[in-house]
């Protein structure tokens, strides 16, 4: 599988460079890697839609444990079956406010840091996990985990 080349993103009327969201990644690989202490245990990321959104979703896909994507809503997080408890949940900064709904939830959170240190790393390579857990759209109720690997 071919390095990602990560693309520069229009967001907020501004050009976020590759480069900016590249060492964002980068830096937050390491920390997501810590925090799973390099075990291939899932880990759960909550994605807002911005710039910051993008490189936590290059960032989590590319290490190689289950990913379940989540909503910037902790509220959504409430699901049948529920998120087993203990599972790590990967907080960008502008969602650290989240930290404590995920701890009543029994997660652990993982917080981000707003710069990330400088990390030499290899190129990514997107979609290392196993799989994703994505959830429906909650149409009929609410939304159910779907695992596509």
């Amino acid at each position: 599988m071919l390095p990602v080349q990560i693309p520069d993103v229009l967001a907020g009327g501004r050009w976020w460079p590759r480069d900016e969201i590249d060492a964002t990644a980068r830096g937050w690989r390491v920390t997501i890697r810590e925090a799973l202490d390099d075990a291939p245990r899932p880990v759960a990321a909550a994605i807002p839609s911005s710039p910051e959104g993008v490189a936590l979703f290059v960032a989590a896909t590319s290490i190689p444990a289950p990913v379940m994507l989540l909503p910037p809503d902790a509220r959504a997080w409430r699901r049948d079956p529920p998120i087993p408890p203990g599972t790590t949940v990967v907080l960008p900064p502008s969602l650290v406010h989240l930290a404590p709904a995920a701890r009543r939830l029994g997660l652990s959170p993982c917080l981000l840091a707003d710069r990330p240190r400088g990390v030499s790393a290899p190129p990514f390579t997107l979609l290392q996990s196993p799989g994703m857990v994505l959830f429906t759209s909650g149409t009929t109720g609410l939304p159910r985990p779907v695992y596509r690997g």
